[in-house]
């Protein structure tokens, strides 16, 4: 030895059996050439998501949280994979899911986790990913994502070396290596430990430090005893539901308590080291919640109890009738979300009748806009839930009528009683939905959104009280800030003068010279000055005592002609109004 400074798819148990080239995943050869080995397939695979898209979001930690100062922590994309098909397995191994700290241009694919076999089309990075999740993938246990190898390897840590190669991170470590290169600091006594959930064959699972090949002799380290290769264990050994721990140096058990199989008495690694994780061709293996730290720590108190896998089942039927709302040409449509559900499909059409009916798939929200539909037709619409382990049976039918809009007066811009809106808070009520109401420029906008203060705004009665709370009417970028110069987002054509009026039913406030209620045109924010408007944006201001002309009950008039073609208000009581202020009857209309 060297020194060195310092959609988805179910597990099946397989019976059947068919040849497959590895992906130099096969035999154990140091010249790491694939071999032909007797791999099972997947008896049976249900059809991948159809939104395309992975279910993760955005995150450079990947599963990294818990497990205590660990060196790594890995849970597998716990709370982010839901489809458990190739997206969710090609996301897994971006940087975007966790990226090496290395900051390396040459590094065209700086993720943490680099798929050493079976990953890209003609095993060439350059090709792309082509999955094959029966190989190594990201798989449902019931929902919690874990990982399955079946030839499938790859490496934890392992930065870009300095190599001339198609794949420099694919079998070019070697023997006669004088540096080693990663981002995992394996230079005291350390300890990996893993929770089987699932094993099947009798070839290996094997764990290396510092070698990205199948060979154990090529690394920094060396074969042998004291060498690369730290675990080597047939799979029909691994226990399902219990925890492989590995100490280095120290002993190997396949279970808390149990005899060891094995006990290294040199610690292999560096403070630039990696891993690289592997099952043979031939057998599987599904683990989760992938643990190193060093030997002083004992993170695996934190982790989850160590379950034995359980196949993903399809989702539950919808027990409920979908909500379906009429607007000009188009119904939205709206459901609650199910248990296991990672997209869903809707059925529409003029008959009670799914089989009838056409079928939208790979919605992945609980809320879908029919469009260009014929006003005064009624419509029936059913949803069914989806997973990778199949499809749920159709809800009961709703069904709604579009309808032309009523011809109104055209200096009217809004009439608004809140007579269909539902009792509760901002949260609870119909109001702040587009099924209650939408812009007219997209169906699936509310047109009243909240901007601040939600539990303090709600409808009771056909009324709407709120205080220390905003919210705007007609706004078609919620959530984006408005500013000074930046032209507003609106739902309203406030270019010519206009008369804001509302009633103020029920104010309990006393008067202690603090709580005041504004409106503003073209501002989501508590300053005036931003706004297109600059400071002339907040076009009302009042004591919440004196809203009425100078009563605290009674009719609120304010006239404005600060406004454009597309513009929204936000209507507002700050923090020192104590109680809520009860409106009704707002009317919006030019002078």
């Amino acid at each position: 030895m060297k020194s060195w400074p310092s959609t988805a798819i179910p597990l099946v148990l397989f019976s059947s059996m068919s040849v497959l080239t590895a992906c130099s995943g096969g035999g154990s050869g140091s010249g790491n050439e694939g071999d032909v080995v007797s791999t099972p397939p997947p008896v049976s695979t249900s059809s991948s998501s159809s939104s395309g898209s992975s279910s993760s979001g955005s995150s450079s930690s990947g599963g990294s949280s818990g497990g205590g100062s660990a060196i790594l922590y890995e849970n597998f994309g716990d709370g982010q994979f839901v489809n458990f098909d190739e997206a969710d397995t090609e996301f897994f191994f971006t940087p975007e899911y966790k990226a090496l700290n290395a900051n390396n241009s040459e590094d065209t694919r700086p993720s943490f986790y680099y798929p050493t076999c079976c990953f890209f089309l003609n095993d060439n990075p350059e090709d792309g990913p082509e999955v094959a999740l029966h190989q190594m993938g990201i798989v449902s246990d019931n929902g919690n994502p874990s990982m399955l190898l079946d030839t499938g390897r790859f490496t934890a840590g392992q930065t870009r070396p300095d190599i001339e190669a198609a794949d420099p991170k694919k079998d070019t470590t070697s023997s006669g290596d004088l540096a080693t290169w990663g981002e995992l600091d394996l230079s005291r006594d350390y300890r990996i430990s893993f929770c089987v959930k699932d094993a099947a064959g009798s070839r290996k699972m094997q764990i290396y430090v510092d070698n990205n090949t199948t060979g154990e002799s090529n690394s920094f380290w060396g074969g042998g005893g004291g060498g690369s290769r730290i675990f080597d264990v047939p799979t029909d050994m691994l226990i399902p539901g219990k925890r492989v721990e590995i100490n280095i140096p120290g002993n190997t058990t396949l279970e808390p308590g149990a005899t060891e199989v094995d006990f290294r008495s040199v610690r292999v690694g560096n403070g630039s080291s990696f891993l690289q994780f592997r099952v043979e061709g031939g057998s599987t293996v599904i683990l989760d919640d992938l643990l190193v730290e060093y030997q002083e720590e004992d993170g695996q108190a934190e982790l989850p109890e160590c379950n034995v896998f359980t196949p993903a089942t399809a989702p539950d039927a919808p027990s409920e009738a979908p909500v379906a709302s009429g607007g000009d040409t188009s119904i939205v449509v709206t459901w609650s979300d199910i248990l296991g559900a990672s997209s869903y499909d809707l059925a529409w059409g003029t008959a009670d009748d799914v089989n009838s009916a056409t079928v939208v798939d790979g919605i992945t929200n609980t809320q879908y806009a029919l469009e260009d539909l014929a006003n005064g037709t009624q419509y029936f619409v059913f949803v069914r839930a989806k997973n990778s382990a199949g499809t749920s049976d159709w809800s009961p039918s709703a069904s709604a009528t579009p309808e032309a809009p009523d011809v109104t007066d055209p200096d009217v811009v809004l009439l608004e009683d809140f007579n269909a809106a539902t009792n509760g808070n901002a949260s609870e009520t119909n109001l702040f939905t587009p099924n209650y109401k939408s812009v007219s420029t997209d169906p699936l906008k509310p047109f009243y959104n909240v901007t601040a203060g939600g539990s303090n705004i709600a409808v009771a009665g056909g009324q709407l009280g709120y205080n220390n709370a905003r919210f705007s009417l007609g706004e078609t970028e919620p959530g984006t800030a408005t500013a000074a110069g930046v032209a507003p987002s609106g739902d309203m054509d406030l270019s010519q003068p206009y008369e804001i009026s509302f009633e103020v039913v029920i104010n309990d406030n006393v008067d202690d010279g603090t709580g005041k209620c504004q409106v503003y045109a073209d501002n989501n924010t508590t300053s005036s000055g931003n706004s297109i408007h600059d400071g002339a944006s907040k076009i009302f201001e009042a004591s919440v005592v004196q809203l009425a002309g100078g009563s605290p009950t009674g009719t609120v008039i304010i006239t404005s002609d600060v406004g454009t073609e597309t513009s929204f208000l936000q209507f507002r009581c700050d923090s020192g109004v104590e109680t809520p202020i009860t409106i009704d009857n707002l009317v919006i209309q030019y002078q």
